[in-house]
Formats: C-alpha cells, structure tokens, sequence
C-alpha cells in the first residue's frame, strides 16, 4: 500500500514523531514511514466470509 498525496498522519503519530529523540534525519525518516504503513494497514477492513446455511435440513459438506 502506497500514501496518496492526500494521507496525513494522525495526531497520536505526529507527536511520537516529534517527542521521539532521533539519532539523525535518516532514523526519523525510517521512522516516519513505518508509523506511515502502520496506519495505513490499521486502516484496511477485512470482510468475513458469509456462513454457510443449511439445505433442506441438511448441512453443506465443506471440502478441507
């Protein structure tokens, strides 16, 4: 997954970034990026898939 030009950190990950000491600017931006595609997969909603019912009183047999 890729920020658009339109993705902004939130709130709590501004701050780490600015509270955090930083060895250099190459640390802080590592850091950013990961803080980055962490919200952008805690972003992402995962379906469930729909449960299987049963015909005329008798259950679906599932292959496994």
């Amino acid at each position: 997954m890729k920020p658009t030009k339109n993705f902004r950190l939130t709130k709590r990950n501004k701050t780490l970034l600015a509270l955090l000491p930083h060895a250099d600017q190459h640390v802080r931006g590592d850091f950013k990026r990961m803080m980055i595609q962490a919200q952008l997969h805690g972003d992402v909603k995962i379906k469930a898939e729909p449960r299987k019912s049963f015909v005329t009183g008798t259950p679906i047999v599932e292959a496994v």
